[in-house]
């Protein structure tokens, strides 16, 4: 099915921006009839549109000065309070602070072993009128509570608060920390009266000051985004929705520029056809239920799994994960045919997905009881390799020699024109994974495994491919140490009736593996290895390296000698470039001290090959994937790289690595997906050639992963100021 991405509200995950500073939260329920909310306690500030009426205890030193203050903030002036004497005692003092709006008044108590002193403040609203006061007692939402203690040597400990007899606060105390400390309470209705209990706990000699050391509770109007109440001048509409509202309280509106929740792009306008489209979706893009998308180098032909029946002929009813074709080129001629008539594109892309599904999805394998996954295709799509635990039987003849009984991740190969299935490893108790059918004509497949599958093979040295009945001189011979190796299928000679099986990498420790990004070169690849393959990497920190035909031309792109530091996922484009992700500071510029994961650009030519493309703290940046001629970079992050448009979540980035001329500076970073609170995350991007078309995952379907398939075309247009080499 289509999907159409939209963002998911308030509900559940409140953006309060206010709360930035929150160090503890506590979600109370089982409140008083009168009561029946939830309560939220932080101990933080958070600002307030204006206090309305409080409490103040002080004095402890018994000063002769009042102790307890009652009236309209700001307490400090006396015509907003009442204020009497009071005693207090070293140890526990009981305070009660309530607000009955019955009476339209407050009374504070303090009771301890020397005795009970009373305080009241009538007329409560008419003061609060008289004093200017913006708001009233209607809109009572928030409470603030502070303990103070600037005294050296004394205690003050506020335990056993409940409000309205329901517990407030984790283990029952609030301590002045070393100083101060505030504490806010909000989610509860104070409009309609409440009680507040406590007991103030005093310890020390206290100075003659009457405001060192003191607690203070006020209810007042809260002034955060989210309270339900719009607040100008900042808020423009309240509660944030992400659908109309966004999360900062401001209104959501197409063409104002900024990308806000529930719109995907904003490029400051409402015109159709240029990419972003009047409701601010891309409208290039299109999503549905898949995993695994790869695809093919120019995307005419996408392969992913699903357990679906995409073809719609009950060919996959068992849903069963299969491995399916999705011919994009067919797709895309199809709906803007049928769109040129005057039909509406999603209700096409919908229909052609659905009542026309033959035509557009092949199933590549068929099968029950088992799994398939990570399919490869190359340039044209004509063949893809993918992983099973299927004993899938081989075409057009079964070699009996070959078999998966034993329900062991195994490689398989199949041509779609001539429905030629070949079984490629054959193993026990041994993963065979991450195949990479390289752009090219399905000659060259490369793989990871811990099996040892040719075992007489010479890997290296003088007799590097050679049978090791010949010798193997310098070199080691097959796999004995059940390492994770890098392996090579040359479809030629497998068709000539040799194994056709190459093991490219050796080591008695460590792992090699090819990883999940589509390699353009059809005569080297890269591939991240722990192993000290070249004896260059004795720290076992994960290195790149690149191999062409023959573990001879192994070589070592990266040597970081900090073992905290590793590179990973390379993707090796089709000119003599890699990009990778890395901790490591492999740029000269040294912008990567901090060892955070950032992606980078290895240029073979270049006097200084590694190009440092991201430069962040505290977020990620990873899975890049090159297109076929280094130029392009698609990678997910969970940085705020564009802060125009915002990542709130992960997004999909493409950098464009030309140089501009009139700034000497790369071209920059085009975001192609944004994500929204309470959205999903999208991951794995696939970059096809020129970077045309993007797929990418999506966790979008709560149920089902989902695969978009992103047209570059008229984005990059704006990106590179126009013209696509």
């Amino acid at each position: 099915m289509v999907q159409r991405h939209f963002y998911g509200g308030y509900f559940m995950k409140r953006a309060r921006r206010a709360l930035l500073t929150l160090t503890t939260v506590l979600l109370i329920a089982g409140l008083s009839p009168g009561q029946a909310q939830s309560q939220t306690v932080i101990q933080s500030f958070v600002p307030t549109a204006e206090m309305l009426a409080g409490a103040r205890y002080r004095s402890f030193n018994n000063t002769g000065g009042s102790e307890i203050f009652l009236g309209v903030p700001d307490l400090g002036v006396g015509g907003n309070r009442n204020e009497t004497n009071a005693t207090w005692v070293s140890g526990l003092n009981t305070i009660t602070w309530t607000l009955d709006r019955g009476t339209d008044s407050m009374t504070a108590t303090l009771s301890n072993s020397a005795g009970n002193w009373n305080l009241t403040y009538p007329n409560l609203s008419t003061q609060i009128a008289v004093l200017g006061k913006t708001f009233t007692l209607d809109d009572l939402d928030i409470m603030q509570i502070d303990v103070a203690n600037r005294d050296s040597g004394t205690t003050v400990n506020l335990l056993d608060i409940t409000l309205d007899a329901v517990p407030l606060v984790p283990d029952d105390i609030i301590t002045a920390n070393p100083s101060f400390t505030t504490w806010m309470v909000f989610d509860y209705d104070f409009s309609v009266g409440f009680t507040i209990t406590a007991t103030i706990e005093l310890g020390g000699s206290f100075s003659n000051s009457q405001e060192l050391s003191r607690v203070e509770l006020k209810v007042g109007r809260s002034d955060f985004c989210g309270n339900s109440i719009i607040d100008p001048p900042d808020e423009e509409c309240d509660p944030p929705d992400g659908v109309t509202c966004d999360f900062d309280c401001k209104n959501i509106v197409c063409g104002n520029g900024v990308v806000q929740p529930s719109e995907e792009c904003d490029d400051g306008n409402t015109e159709a056809g240029d990419g972003c489209g009047a409701d601010c979706q891309f409208e290039e893009k299109f999503c549905f239920t898949a995993k695994d998308p790869a695809p093919a180098r120019r995307a005419k032909r996408v392969a992913f799994a699903s357990d679906l029946d995409y073809t719609g002929t009950g060919s996959n009813a068992d849903g069963n994960t299969e491995i399916f074709l999705f011919e994009k080129k067919k797709f895309d001629k199809a709906v803007k045919k049928r769109v040129k008539k005057g039909e509406d594109k999603e209700a096409v892309q919908l229909d052609e997905l659905t009542t026309n599904a033959a035509l557009h999805f092949t199933q590549v394998s068929d099968t029950a009881g088992c799994h398939n996954e990570t399919p490869t295709p190359n340039g044209s799509g004509r063949f893809i390799s993918w992983v099973s635990t299927c004993d899938i039987p081989e075409t057009p003849v079964d070699d009996p020699m070959t078999d998966n009984a034993d329900g062991n991740k195994e490689i398989f190969h199949r041509d779609i024109k001539k429905n030629i299935l070949t079984q490629i490893t054959d193993s026990v108790g041994h993963d065979n994974l991450n195949p990479n059918l390289r752009a090219s004509r399905g000659k060259l497949l490369l793989f990871d495994s811990t099996a040892d599958l040719v075992p007489d093979q010479c890997v290296g040295g003088d007799n590097d491919l050679e049978p090791c009945s010949t010798g193997c001189v310098g070199g080691a011979c097959g796999n004995p140490e059940l390492n994770r190796e890098v392996f090579e299928w040359v479809r030629l000679a497998a068709k000539q009736g040799n194994q056709g099986l190459r093991q490219l990498t050796a080591a008695t420790s460590g792992s090699s593996t090819i990883g999940t990004s589509v390699n353009f070169n059809t005569r080297a690849t890269a591939f991240a290895s722990t192993a000290d393959l070249l004896g260059a990497n004795p720290e076992g920190n994960s290195e790149i390296y690149r191999i062409q035909r023959g573990a001879e031309s192994l070589v070592q792109l990266t040597d970081v000698s900090d073992p905290t530091r590793d590179s990973t996922s390379p993707s090796q484009a089709k000119k003599k470039f890699v990009a990778l992700a890395s901790t490591a500071d492999l740029d000269p510029s040294g912008n990567n001290v901090d060892g955070n994961t950032e992606i980078f650009h290895w240029a073979e030519k270049e006097a200084e090959p590694f190009s440092q493309i991201t430069d962040t703290s505290s977020c990620a940046n990873g899975s890049p994937s090159s297109d076929n001629f280094g130029r392009f970079l698609a990678f997910e992050s969970t940085c705020d790289l564009l802060p125009a448009k915002g990542n709130p979540d992960q997004s999909i980035f493409v950098f464009d690595t030309k140089v501009d001329k009139a700034t000497g500076l790369p071209k920059g970073f085009l975001q192609l997906v944004i994500r929204g609170p309470m959205s999903s995350s999208s991951s794995n991007p696939q970059a096809t050639k020129k970077v045309r078309t993007v797929t990418f995952s999506t966790d979008e379907d709560t149920v089902n992963e989902g695969v978009c398939f992103f047209d570059t075309k008229d984005e990059l247009l704006e990106l590179t100021g126009g013209g696509l080499p």
